[in-house]
């Protein structure tokens, strides 16, 4: 249901992973937004944001939100704030 993210070089270990902690709602709503996941994980891999199968585990909610949403909340502080310790950024 996930392997869309391997478009985008999510790996293997990390959608593993993602079946195991996230719940069938989590699964199922990134599943049928897939473009809109995928287009945030291309702006983030555009911006420099490095740690991105991190992100998906432990910020999942990011992967949820429109992706025009998300792009408005990021600035260049807010990338080195996610690359340098993701879980103090709430978005």
């Amino acid at each position: 249901m996930l392997d869309f993210l391997k478009n985008v070089d999510i790996k293997d270990e990390t959608i593993k992973e993602m079946y195991k902690t996230l719940d069938e709602a989590t699964i199922y709503n990134l599943k049928v937004n897939d473009e809109n996941c995928l287009g945030i994980i291309l702006f983030m891999k555009k911006v420099g944001i490095n740690n991105i199968d991190e992100l998906l585990l432990y910020k999942t909610e990011w992967f949820l939100n429109a992706r025009s949403d998300f792009i408005k909340k990021v600035n260049n502080n807010i990338v080195r704030k996610i690359n340098e310790n993701y879980l103090e950024v709430n978005l």
